[in-house]
């Protein structure tokens, strides 16, 4: 019998154009040459880079002339996005986030042309790959429907003179200024009453941004924590997305310290109590302890310190190893907290 060199194929199902994989193929290619091209000339500007990687995409596509009609028509153009997002993912390991949830998570701005949804593809894959690990992990802690949920039913709100807009009670809400072509964001709990308020700067893309943030917000939320029975789970998610965001270099993500304030605590909680004890404890913390990351001032935070340490019953087996532990942890979240 020959011997004979194996081809594997992969097989993707639900995608809208034929030869997607290919045209994939092609995209990681130019991907390679622009790296490559930044790389040699450090003094090239990220704007300058993705137009000629457009021009090598419309030049080289699997789709030749058509790639422009593509380009052209919004409807043809959404089904060609969503199988490059959808190998994307693949190639990203990101296999349980929908691909609709990326896809609207890249599309939705409408101040965002065909050239900067590409080159999310085309250069900014590393940071993109980040983004979608972070809302898979979250997804996995508080279950896909939630996630849809909250985040299918935000969208980007318009604002022209004379309006006031109400945000969110939980979320920041993004808001679009037609005349100037600016954004503002209103945080939860807040209401917007001229354009000036709020203003929004972003290196990256708002409405992504935005997403991060809210993803913080729904993560420390008192819904998702009241729903937790994993409390490790609960610290793995929390420190793989801080970390992630961190790791970032397009987007700030402003509200971050809010869940590292959160993570701080758990971490405490768990380091003093037994486990089966730990979730109960964090939850009263979190509400009945009236735990708020953004402590007016230092009192208030040794406050909240103290109501901790009353959490703790001591007998008269409590040793004083015991007791110096409990002080060192409750002294170092302190001043994480007086840090923060």
């Amino acid at each position: 019998m020959m011997n004979r060199d194996v081809i594997e194929i992969p097989l993707f199902f639900n995608l809208r154009f034929p030869c997607a994989t290919t045209e994939y193929g092609i995209i990681r290619q130019i991907r390679d040459t622009t790296m490559k091209r930044s790389q040699d000339d450090e003094r090239i500007q990220s704007d300058e880079l993705a137009n000629q990687a457009m021009k090598q995409l419309t030049d080289k596509s699997i789709y030749k002339e058509n790639i422009k009609l593509i380009f052209n028509n919004s409807d043809l153009f959404t089904r060609y996005y969503h199988d490059q997002v959808a190998l994307a993912q693949d190639e990203a390991k990101v296999y349980q986030l929908p691909t609709s949830f990326v896809q609207r998570l890249l599309t939705l701005n409408p101040t965002r042309s065909i050239t900067n949804q590409l080159q999310h593809l085309l250069i900014d894959h590393v940071e993109l790959f980040e983004i979608l690990r972070i809302f898979e992990i979250s997804m996995q802690l508080v279950g896909e429907d939630t996630l849809l949920n909250a985040f299918n039913e935000r969208s980007i709100q318009n604002y022209t003179s004379d309006q006031s807009i109400i945000g969110h009670h939980i979320f920041y809400t993004l808001v679009l200024i037609e005349e100037s072509n600016s954004f503002a964001l209103i945080p939860p709990n807040a209401t917007m009453a001229n354009e000036d308020e709020f203003t929004f700067e972003c290196n990256g893309d708002p409405w992504i941004e935005t997403n991060l943030m809210n993803l913080i917000e729904l993560l420390v939320s008192p819904t998702i924590i009241s729903s937790i029975n994993n409390i490790e789970q609960l610290i793995n998610c929390y420190n793989r997305v801080i970390q992630s965001i961190l790791s970032l270099n397009t987007y700030t993500v402003d509200n971050l310290e809010k869940l590292r304030s959160f993570a701080s605590l758990v971490r405490c909680i768990t380091a003093l109590l037994p486990a089966e004890q730990t979730k109960n404890v964090f939850e009263n913390a979190c509400s009945l302890g009236e735990f708020n990351t953004t402590f007016e001032n230092c009192n208030a935070i040794h406050e909240f310190i103290e109501y901790l340490r009353n959490l703790f019953v001591d007998s008269e087996s409590t040793t004083d190893n015991v007791l110096l532990h409990r002080h060192r942890t409750l002294l170092k979240l302190e001043m994480e907290f007086l840090k923060n």
